[in-house]
């Protein structure tokens, strides 16, 4: 009731804007009202508790103490209910060109999948946070008031508005209608731009096959150019003409429309960004083609309602004419976000013939782990089949591996034999995914710490989806150095993510997107090194000053139990062979056989079955042998 006033509110006193912004500041989850995601009070009418239960709770705090009427237990049928709701609520806000965020903090369950209903139509945030009282509070709210508003034009005089105009009908990925047929993006005649529109245009041999983020596609009745767009397309025919170029009586409609993908976002929002993949088609000519076309236009209404800013990007990419030049022309750090996301995707909604093209997709716990489970198998497919085809061109360039590459024991066995070299790092990041919170069991998190975590690395920029998946450490090794107290940030260098960095004489510093680490073997613990781990401090906050959300510091030391916090986050790759711990990380052979044992004894409560370190997840997968061909569906399909 008191979001459904404050959009009605915030709707009429802006009538001379267009926009207004609606914040919702929660402690806990919705408990009250038709939006609540736990058990009424109703339902507790016959629960009756023991006679002897007040004797064995002090009177001093017997208004502390939970019981079943205390309302803080999320119900999956409600929660679904209350998601529907609240996606219908913001719908109708943003038709109203009001936006909603939620900022939220609570000791229970909060209901985020509920939460990100609200928000998603206008492309809103909801994050949690320990407190209204954090530094990361005040500086995400500043961001969301500072750097996003909702794009619409403004009302100039009654009945006229300034703008572009644009006749839709927006539908999500999976193709669901959200207005039974009428358009959600104004009409033509009333001569208006309602959010962000993103066209991607491309050559017409290509397709895509992929969209993956923020916005909705949009499905247009009547496709063509926009009325801004006529003369400029005049004006390149003609250049085009003079040029002695083909023009194909440009603009036709029908031509447009097949070769450009529309998606409509709720909000301008700099950080939002797409993940497309495409496959080129029948209709390539090899002897004609030879470059491929992409275009992405963005046009957006600046918060004074009034200024269209249109952005354009254009990008001419050569075709491959064979496998090597396709994989020297790979960027490696594009790879794992693109497999990654449609990974986390699946994990959310299903995948095939089985995504949930409902409005609210919410899951219950055994559903969620379910579909996770097949997004690590889809992942492993994608690997196999990626393994598969590069040995084979392998074999028929005529070299071979030197040796069993299935055997794990064998140190002379290689990756470069068994997978792209210049997928080696995308490799490394994936197996990061797929044992991390957003796709497998750890590190250990609440439902609504992984929805969170989606969420953001679903519309996040590259840079943190990549920071996102894998941590990043620095290593600063103190054992050679005679005044540890003049030592420069220059000493720090960057190590693997893996538990056999944690040396006894190392301060390491990670960054994790969402959380900072400073960590300090037990022979770093005197106070005359509290110098370096001030260094390292100052070095991940400068890193992650810009940074939304903004992340949480943790300063940690060997043997503290928080400390898992950052040993959970690291691959296990002490649980490799000797002679492979050697390969991967060869800093090691400085190590005596006593310190190299006292490593590895910090992890002898390790589970392999749990969690396989990355050396042995790709060779089971790999495998000639493997499931994972007959058992997956690969993510490029």
């Amino acid at each position: 009731r008191a979001i459904a006033l404050a959009s009605s509110f915030s709707s009429s006193v802006s009538s001379h804007h267009s926009t207004s912004r609606v914040l919702l500041f929660t402690n806990g989850c919705p408990n009250m009202g038709m939006g609540s995601v736990v058990a009424s009070s109703s339902d507790d009418k016959d629960v009756v508790l023991p006679v002897s239960s007040s004797d064995r709770i002090p009177s001093t705090f017997s208004k502390d103490v939970p019981t079943s009427s205390d309302h803080h237990v999320v119900e999956p049928s409600m929660l679904a209910t209350a998601a529907a709701l609240f996606r219908n609520m913001g719908t109708q806000a943003l038709d109203q060109g009001v936006g909603i965020d939620v900022l939220c903090t609570g000791a229970t369950a909060l209901g985020m999948s509920a939460l990100n209903s609200l928000v998603s139509p206008s492309g809103g945030y909801a994050l949690p946070h320990p407190s209204f009282a954090t530094p990361q509070f005040h500086f995400n709210l500043g961001f969301l008031l500072k750097e996003t508003h909702i794009s619409r034009t403004g009302r100039v005089d009654k009945g006229k508005t300034v703008g572009v105009g644009v006749a839709a009908v927006t539908m999500d990925r999976g193709g669901t209608n959200h207005n039974n047929g009428g358009p959600l993006i104004s009409s033509v005649t009333n001569n208006r731009l309602d959010g962000c529109l993103v066209d991607v245009r491309y050559s017409s041999f290509v397709t895509p096959t992929h969209v993956v983020g923020p916005g909705e596609i949009v499905y247009e009745d009547n496709p063509g150019v926009l009325p801004n767009e006529r003369a400029m397309f005049a004006s390149d025919a003609s250049l085009a003409a003079r040029q002695g170029l083909p023009t194909n009586q440009m603009p036709v409609e029908e031509w447009i429309d097949g070769t450009r993908l529309r998606i409509r976002l709720g909000r301008y929002d700099p950080l939002s960004t797409l993940s497309i993949m495409m496959e080129m088609n029948e209709t390539l000519q090899p002897d004609v083609d030879t470059h491929g076309f992409f275009q992405c236009v963005v046009r957006f209404v600046e918060d004074d309602g009034k200024t269209l800013v249109t952005r354009v990007s254009t990008h001419r990419l050569p075709i491959a004419r064979s496998v090597n030049d396709f994989l020297d022309a790979i960027d490696e750090d594009v790879v794992p976000v693109l497999l990654g996301r449609e990974a986390v995707y699946r994990s959310m909604v299903g995948r095939g013939d089985d995504v949930q093209t409902d409005d609210v997709a919410v899951l219950d716990k055994d559903r969620a782990e379910i579909l996770a489970y097949d997004a690590r198998r889809d992942l492993d497919n994608t690997v196999h089949r990626i393994s598969s085809s590069f040995r084979l061109l392998g074999l028929q360039n005529g070299f071979r591996s030197g040796g069993s590459s299935e055997d794990i024991g064998s140190a002379t066995s290689s990756l470069d034999f068994a997978f792209p070299p210049e997928l080696a790092d995308a490799l490394h990041l994936l197996h990061h995914l797929r044992r991390g919170p957003m796709l497998g069991p750890g590190p250990l998190q609440n439902f609504d710490d992984c929805a969170e975590m989606r969420t953001l690395f679903m519309r996040l920029p590259l840079e943190d989806c990549l920071c996102m998946m894998a941590p990043t450490l620095w290593s600063c090794q103190i054992n050679t150095l005679e005044n540890a107290q003049d030592l420069a940030l220059t000493m720090l260098e960057h190590v693997p993510a893996d538990t056999l960095t944690l040396w006894d004489s190392c301060i390491i510093a990670a960054d994790h997107h969402d959380s900072l680490f400073v960590w300090s073997g037990k022979a770093t613990l005197h106070s005359r090194f509290d110098g370096i781990r001030e260094e390292c401090r100052q070095f991940l906050l400068e890193r992650a000053k810009h940074r939304f959300p903004m992340p949480q510091l943790h300063m940690l030391s060997e043997g503290d139990s928080m400390g898992r916090r950052l040993t959970t986050r690291l691959a296990p790759s002490h649980a490799d062979a000797p002679e492979q711990q050697l390969v991967h990380f060869p800093a090691l052979e400085s190590l005596t056989e006593q310190e190299r044992a006292a490593l590895q004894n910090k992890f002898r409560f390790y589970d392999a079955t749990a969690d396989e370190s990355f050396r042995r997840w790709f060779w089971s997968v790999a495998s000639a042998t493997s499931n994972a061909r007959r058992e997956g569906v690969t993510l490029l399909e």
